[in-house]
């Protein structure tokens, strides 16, 4: 995971209603529980996943389907020469670094990653737009 280079330049604000400037967006990407797991093990979800169960199944499908939605978005984003940042954790100086915050996950991603858009007396915050990366698993 990146984070903005020291002495990059931060923006200064945008304005609801005004045209967003896509030079560079942050990917905000949720972390699935597959991915958890290896930082703190879950018996019953290993159980699950080991036996095929029904439980085991969907939270692999999800999984699954999250890392093809945020690998289509990235490779949107590369294919038309958009700088971006991949993080799991984003936070004030993501925001302020980009034109466009793009969550790649679920309505918590979404609002996490909001706790960070901070509107100033120089605009309303980055905008987002948030993409359900699990639409065949969630009702998002």
């Amino acid at each position: 995971m990146s984070h903005p280079r020291a002495g990059t330049a931060m923006r200064i604000g945008h304005r609801v209603g005004e045209p967003v400037r896509l030079r560079r967006v942050v990917v905000v990407r949720k972390t699935t529980p597959i991915e958890q797991m290896a930082r703190s093990p879950d018996r019953k979800l290993a159980r699950s996943l080991a036996s095929g169960d029904p439980l085991g199944r969907r939270v692999l499908r999800a999984h699954e389907e999250h890392l093809h939605t945020a690998d289509v978005v990235v490779r949107a984003l590369a294919d038309r020469g958009i700088e971006f940042q991949l993080v799991s954790r984003f936070g004030l100086r993501h925001a302020a670094w980009a034109d466009l915050v793009v969550t790649v996950g679920g309505d918590g991603t979404f609002l996490r990653a909001s706790h960070s858009i901070v509107a100033t007396g120089h605009g309303d915050g980055t905008p987002m737009l948030g993409v359900n990366s699990a639409a065949g698993s969630s009702l998002g």
